[in-house]
């Protein structure tokens, strides 16, 4: 059995069977596309780059708006590095769950056991332990992965 989530674009229902969909995905079934619209979420954050996951939390808004205030509020992508991997976003604020997507593989992340993580700042050595915690991104921020859960023995 899927397990379809809900979310409301623009006033109509869409319904999703994954728990994260990239913003083309979404503008698609909202009946536009990345080159004509950008996906806004209900607290504001734009979300302009096709490829960025968003949460499918049943019942959360979004809205869609016109590619013109796209290109105005473009200040091109942010780098940061997790585990040292370089990653990139166009958002000011992205979840720790996408932050550890995002960095994937590459930082040495299981994303397969992500509750079982939790990120540091490197620089104010502020913690965010649960995956739905918002972080502020700016260029060249600096974050270490910390698993806490067990670790298999061979």
């Amino acid at each position: 059995m899927t397990d379809t989530r809900v979310i409301i674009i623009d006033g109509q229902e869409c319904s999703f069977t994954h728990s994260q969909e990239t913003v083309a995905t979404i503008l698609e079934a909202a009946g536009t596309t990345t080159d004509k619209s950008i996906l806004i979420s209900n607290d504001g954050v734009k979300h302009d780059d096709p490829n960025e996951l968003i949460d499918i939390v049943p019942g959360h808004t979004f809205s869609t708006d016109d590619c013109g205030d796209k290109t105005e509020t473009d200040s091109g992508p942010t780098t940061f590095t997790v585990n040292g991997e370089v990653c990139t976003t166009t958002e000011s604020s992205i979840t720790v769950e996408t932050i550890f997507r995002i960095a994937g593989p590459g930082a040495a992340l299981d994303l397969n056991d992500l509750d079982h993580y939790f990120l540091e700042d490197v620089t104010t050595g502020v913690k965010y332990e649960n995956l739905d915690d918002r972080v502020s991104i700016s260029d060249g921020d600096n974050f270490i992965a910390i698993h806490v859960g067990s670790t298999p023995v061979a």
